[in-house]
């Protein structure tokens, strides 16, 4: 007769042989891959999440492992004229810099937003110190300042106190036509000159908006040769491409070291602030299947779980949390005027889309 602690043992060990075996069948299926598509100011942290949510072999359905790739692509290739994505070529998750980008979608782009926002960075003024003592009393620049420079005998240095052989005052921002980058100096802008955190048309179109704007347009001396990251191409070649620039938090913070190596940097955060946020947002129509869907929210809930863990590594701050003295990048920057916790000012938003392409059409 079998005693019942045997039958208890065998019953045992046909439930591990099972868990096992499924284990082992469930490792030797091909994944089931996602593609997301990520603003490249997000490319390297987004890597760096994925490479972590595949190595932590989520299931989905309890048996379907989920791999995730990533391409590139800025926000304005996905919403504006030349739209690169359709029904049948898209890709199934994007993380675009800013929400405003996902509201000017077109009805046949049908994504949907899962994550309100996964990371924030703001805009931040940056300049090289030797040209901040010049047009500042406190080194604290803004749009005023700035302004009031390149409208003093068009932003000659020598009319302003500087030395001469430094020329005319070189600014520098991506190009709105573009970037998200550059489209938010645009609304942070226009922002300060209504002293207003909603934008509409009219304003615009204001003749005196037009003119101020005009004047800081003209002294970006080249846009191609920027880039699409500014800060990079001013840590590289320093006053000789660009002085000051407004530009992302996250790009001054990634070429920090290499931007301090000569003339120190100083950084302020602009009084009238637009803040990119980066959602995470999924592709969803009357294909798109149900495991598709299970996969993308599962990614979406990793990036917003142990994905907040490493976002500041990246030069972007948490999106429900603050920085602190031991994210390295940020604290690194404190003393060149980076803000742990900056106060943000005035926050404006994006206005509608017809607005947005009338800003583009004339200062992009």
């Amino acid at each position: 007769m079998i005693s019942r602690g045997t039958i208890v043992f065998v019953i045992f060990a046909i439930i591990v042989a099972a868990i096992i075996g499924l284990s082992q069948f469930v490792q030797n299926q091909p994944p089931m891959e996602i593609t997301v598509a990520v603003n490249p100011m997000a490319e390297d942290w987004m890597r760096d999440v994925v490479a972590d949510f595949n190595a932590s072999e989520t299931l989905v359905n309890g048996t379907t492992r989920v791999t995730v790739s990533i391409t590139t692509e800025s926000d304005i290739a996905v919403w504006g004229d030349n739209v690169r994505w359709s029904s049948t070529n898209h890709p199934d998750a994007w993380l675009p810099a800013s929400s405003a980008s996902v509201s000017y979608l077109n009805s046949n782009i049908p994504f949907r937003t899962l994550k309100s926002s996964t990371a924030q960075t703001p805009l931040v003024w940056g300049g090289f110190q030797s040209r901040v003592d010049i047009i500042t009393s406190d080194g604290v620049l803004d749009w005023d300042t700035v302004a009031e420079a390149v409208q003093t005998s068009d932003g000659n240095w020598a009319a302003l106190g500087g030395q001469s052989s430094w020329g005319f005052l070189k600014l520098a921002y991506a190009r709105p036509a573009n970037t998200e980058a550059g489209l938010a100096v645009l609304f942070s802008g226009a922002g300060y000159f209504a002293d207003s955190t909603t934008l509409d048309r009219n304003q615009i179109l204001d003749r005196d908006f037009n003119a101020w704007m005009d004047a800081i347009v003209a002294s970006v001396p080249n846009f191609q040769s920027l880039g699409s990251n500014p800060a990079e191409a001013m840590a590289s070649r320093g006053t000789s491409v660009a002085e000051i620039a407004l530009l992302p938090e996250v790009l001054w913070l990634n070429s920090l070291d290499d931007l301090t190596k000569s003339d120190p940097i100083i950084f302020s955060y602009p009084a009238t602030q637009f803040i990119l946020d980066f959602p995470l947002t999924m592709w969803d129509d009357n294909n798109t299947s149900d495991e598709t869907k299970l996969a993308v929210q599962a990614f979406a809930d990793y990036v917003a779980g142990a994905g907040q863990n490493t976002v500041a590594n990246f030069g972007l701050r948490p999106a429900n949390s603050t920085v602190t003295s031991t994210d390295s990048l940020f604290a690194d920057g404190v003393s060149f005027g980076i803000v742990l916790a900056p106060d943000y000012g005035q926050v404006v938003t994006a206005p509608d889309k017809n607005t947005t392409e009338t800003l583009i059409e004339r200062f992009g």
